[in-house]
């Protein structure tokens, strides 16, 4: 079957490839193509509902961090609310011999209300091929006489899976500022082609050069394939591993799982976005899958 729909989670198929999305936080949790497993999970996870699913592509909204949006501390905690609430499937799922995709969306109940007092519609889309999945994230600010204009950040925190996190690169970066979250803010600049996770890492990189950003995930150099990520209407892109010493600290995260994963997120990270009544924030990341 195309599609399977069950009580928490949505499973897509198409052409040998699949993915399955987790309706509380809309979590893309899985993504398999070419018989291999490209997200990564924590063993750990909480999956009942209780707290943020640790893996995937937890969607963060509407905030990144406590020290770009001045309410971080009534949003529903790190990276916002989006992801710990359960979302919505339509009915309509569109389907063509090439594609698969599911539409999710999110609007304010009374808990988020009290969290974010502004009325807003998030509608997810997520597209499987079989070498490749696409999520686009709408952010809506409806019309009307009583709406006002509100900021947000947003992020996907896509985990990649990988052999050993210090072999996995992105690249071409060479030349792309960037903020060093590790080190007091600072503004930096890349200077080798390959970014590396060999030490903790949180560098936020400047993709607003670009609207549209394209980089190569490496899982290393004797990989026989590896990932095509493209970046459309996100003006910034975190590279993000906690190591060994933070990692083993985090109470979902599995022993050693910071050694298996590796994330580029891409999404509003380093300064808020405003938007007015009636108009929609679009943000577009696609991975396919390539031979090396």
């Amino acid at each position: 079957m195309p599609i399977q729909k069950g009580e928490k989670i949505v499973v897509l198929e198409k052409n040998g490839a699949s993915a399955e999305i987790y309706l509380y936080g809309a979590t893309v949790s899985s993504w398999k193509s070419g018989g291999v497993e490209r997200f990564w999970m924590s063993g750990a996870a909480v999956l009942d509902g209780s707290a943020p699913i640790r893996g995937g592509i937890p969607i963060g909204f509407p905030i990144f961090a406590n020290d770009v949006h001045p309410e971080f501390a009534e949003l529903g905690g790190a990276h916002g609310f989006a992801r710990i609430n359960v979302w919505t499937l339509d009915d309509v799922v569109l389907e063509t011999e090439a594609d698969i995709k599911a539409t999710f969306r999110l609007v304010p109940n009374d808990a988020i209300s009290k969290l974010f007092p502004h009325p807003f519609e998030l509608v997810y889309e997520v597209t499987l091929t079989g070498s490749g999945l696409t999520t686009v994230l709408h952010i809506i600010n409806p019309a009307s006489t009583t709406s006002k204009p509100w900021q947000f950040n947003t992020v996907f925190h896509t985990y990649y899976k990988v052999p050993q996190s210090l072999k996995a690169s992105i690249s071409p970066l060479q030349g792309t500022p960037y903020i060093d979250r590790l080190d007091g803010m600072k503004r930096k600049v890349q200077e080798s082609e390959k970014a590396f996770m060999l030490v903790e890492t949180a560098s936020a990189y400047d993709l607003s050069a670009k609207d549209e950003f394209e980089v190569l995930f490496s899982y290393g150099d004797d990989a026989t394939d590896a990932l095509k990520i493209v970046s459309k209407g996100f003006p910034d892109a975190v590279f993000w591993n906690p190591r060994e010493v933070v990692g083993s600290t985090v109470p979902d995260m599995s022993k050693g799982g910071w050694n298996e994963f590796i994330c580029w997120e891409p999404g509003v990270i380093s300064n808020l976005a405003t938007l007015k009544p009636g108009d929609r924030f679009t943000g577009v990341q696609h991975m396919e899958v390539v031979s090396m």
